[in-house]
């Protein structure tokens, strides 16, 4: 954890039995031609997190897992190519579940993912009762959220003020994040994404300043990026229920292109909007272009979705802006 300009290269790492591997907040890392294998573990985990980490490239590996997910949280800057991820699914039935995936990027930014194999051994998974399998998952933090909304009071060139409402800009305890976000999703100024770069009383500073200044017309969001500037290309994703989702969190500038899911769901992404939970996240220029999805084997369907969900009578603004879907081929089981 926290080294800089160190590599694995040709390693078999058995863990057996085990806790998770925390490979965590390394800069400039390398990691190729190593084996991780799990045949179990301890505390429902994960096999290992690669999360916070930078300059990662992560190459010409295979990852056997049983149980948790292999994670790449706040993962930037990196390159995961050529990879080989197989899902053992020998637990699919246990109780209680312990969630499954097969690669987890929440708040990943500028990452390629591309040329990566991702199966399973000791299936086909058949059990449709379990609400996880994603094999690419940005979930926004799950049930841990950094969303928050509201009205714009004033605004400046590079500000925007909102005293009635009080903003979490420090969502995991590190202070503000680099990928902080605000969009306008209606009135004056929609349309506009920022980054966050300072936070005081109730006036927040953005990186650069507004094409069109917002005021009191305009509906604001704020949150942690999910998942911005980042290419998931040319993967071939095989036997897990759900495919590539982006699912209830803040997306933009992302290309998912070229990718083949055999037996294993499509691409859904899924915006949302509760009041309650002061929580609107938005997706924007998202391109869905190429991608090969069939199912023949009777159990999971073929899609392609883009939806808004909202727990409220009236939307607070547009959720779905740039969302370009070209050139697929479904096939139905």
């Amino acid at each position: 954890q926290q080294n800089t300009r160190s590599f694995f290269q040709g390693l078999r790492v058995d863990m057996g039995v085990s806790y998770q591997l925390f490979l965590t907040s390394n800069q400039n890392f390398v990691v190729s031609q190593t084996d991780f294998v799990q045949t179990g573990s301890l505390g429902e985990q994960n096999p290992y997190l690669f999360s916070f980490s930078s300059g990662l490239v992560f190459t010409g590996n295979t990852t056997t897992s049983i149980d948790g997910s292999p994670t790449f949280q706040s993962v930037h800057d990196a390159l995961i190519l050529n990879n080989h991820f197989t899902r053992d699914a020998s637990h699919q039935n246990e109780s209680p579940v312990i969630a499954t995936h097969m690669f987890v990027m929440d708040f990943a930014y500028r990452i390629t993912v591309t040329g990566n194999i991702f199966d399973v051994i000791n299936g086909p998974i058949t059990n449709t009762n379990r609400n996880d399998g994603e094999t690419f998952l940005t979930e926004g933090g799950g049930g841990d959220r950094t969303e928050n909304m509201g009205t714009v009071s004033s605004a400046t060139s590079n500000t925007l003020s909102d005293p009635s409402n009080t903003i979490n800009i420090n969502p995991f305890g590190t202070g503000l994040p680099e990928n902080y976000g605000i969009a306008i999703v209606s009135g004056t100024g929609a349309g506009q994404t920022r980054e966050v770069t300072g936070y005081s009383g109730s006036t927040l500073q953005v990186d650069h300043p507004w094409d069109v200044i917002p005021d009191t017309t305009s509906q604001y969001a704020t949150f942690v990026w999910g998942l911005e500037k980042s290419r998931i290309a040319g993967n071939t994703l095989i036997g897990n229920p759900r495919g590539i989702w982006l699912y209830q969190t803040a997306v933009r500038d992302v290309d998912i292109l070229g990718n083949i899911i055999t037996n294993g769901g499509g691409i859904f992404l899924r915006t949302y909007q509760s009041r309650a939970a002061k929580q609107f996240d938005p997706m924007y220029n998202v391109r869905i272009a190429s991608n090969s999805i069939s199912n023949s084997d009777g159990v999971w369907m073929s899609y392609v979705d883009v939806v808004f969900v909202n727990k409220d009578p009236v939307a607070l603004g547009t959720a779905d802006t740039g969302i370009e879907v070209r050139r697929n081929t479904l096939t139905a089981n």
